[in-house]
């Protein structure tokens, strides 16, 4: 099986040589690289054509404006040769064994997967790492939960890739879970791989603007609105993945209000029912839990909002004064 690598790039000269090595350094051999360069304005093409130097006959570059990852990786869908793709930002590594292991699991499995989820590590700015693993128990608890691997941990099937579309070059975040969620309605068949071998790097950009983080959360809730919308309509919306659904969506929901009051309140009124709990003590303190209990979201949330303020503002008096 071939496997074409494809790397968009955007102004990662810090980043891309040691991303490019780690395919280059990968114990599978049936392979093409493919840097898909988004108009970049550092030194990052001249990085990457000084490694095509060495390594002709393995990379390709394709140059583009600037039009965003998801157009990148589309771009570099079309040019490619192989039966899998490996999807790789440029700022992420894969260690040595990745794609071997994976494609052995695939051959094992006597399948063809849609994809191939993988575990991944996290490494934060700090360099400190988690072990992040998927959510085995249906590949629609992991989408639900975004535990289903990342972009740079999977190993995805070409095929079924462009048969729903590639990549939706429209949105602006949570583009892998709109892409495993058309996936999954396609074709819901996956291997989970339980190794880690793919690092996926924090990068520090500096802090988030609050209409960007309004605007993430908001497409994260929509799109959690279209799989109960699906799921629902299937017959799968039950039990304990529906309650899985709603303690996930209300993460979502309660991490919007601190930005937009009225449009996180309009939306928990609008998809939850009336007589929601909070029972997921893993996402959820007792306390929190309690005030939900007596006083409902909104104002349960403007009090642990203004102690939480509060909280921070007394830890900072004690530590710089």
């Amino acid at each position: 099986m071939t496997v074409s690598v494809v790397i968009p790039c955007y102004n990662v000269e810090r980043y891309v040589e040691e991303c490019i090595t780690s395919v280059l350094q990968q114990t599978y051999s049936n392979m093409e690289i493919i840097c898909v360069d988004d108009g970049s304005s550092d030194e990052t093409v001249s990085k990457i054509k000084k490694l095509q130097e060495k390594h002709n006959d393995k990379i390709h570059l394709i140059e583009t404006p600037n039009r965003g990852a998801s157009s990148a990786r589309n771009s570099g869908l079309r040019f490619a040769g192989g039966e899998f793709i490996q999807f790789l930002d440029a700022d992420d590594i894969l260690l040595p064994g990745k794609i071997n292991h994976q494609i052995k699991l695939i051959k094992d499995s006597n399948s063809v997967p849609s994809f191939v989820v993988g575990d991944y590590i996290r490494r934060d700015y700090n360099g400190y790492e988690t072990k992040i693993r998927a959510d085995r128990r249906s590949p629609w608890y992991g989408l639900i939960g975004i535990r289903l691997g990342r972009t740079s941990s999977n190993l995805w099937n070409k095929k079924i890739i462009a048969g729903i579309g590639g990549w939706d070059e429209k949105l602006k975040s949570s583009q892998e879970y709109d892409l495993m969620f058309r996936i999954l309605q396609f074709r819901p068949d996956v291997i989970y791989d339980g190794e880690f071998n793919t690092v996926f790097r924090r990068r520090e950009t500096g802090s988030i603007s609050r209409t960007n983080f309004r605007e993430n959360r908001t497409i994260a809730i929509h799109l959690r609105q279209r799989i109960y919308d699906y799921l629902y309509s299937k017959g799968l919306f039950t039990g304990e993945l529906k309650e899985h659904y709603y303690q996930l969506l209300f993460t979502e929901i309660r991490a919007l209000f601190s930005y937009d009051r009225e449009e996180a309140k309009r939306m928990y009124d609008r998809m939850f029912p009336a007589d929601f709990k909070l029972t997921d003590r893993t996402l959820y303190n007792k306390s929190y839990m309690t005030l939900f209990g007596l006083f409902g979201f909104e104002y349960s949330q403007i009090i642990w909002n203004n102690y939480t303020n509060f909280r921070n503002k007394l830890k900072n008096y004690f530590l710089f004064n």
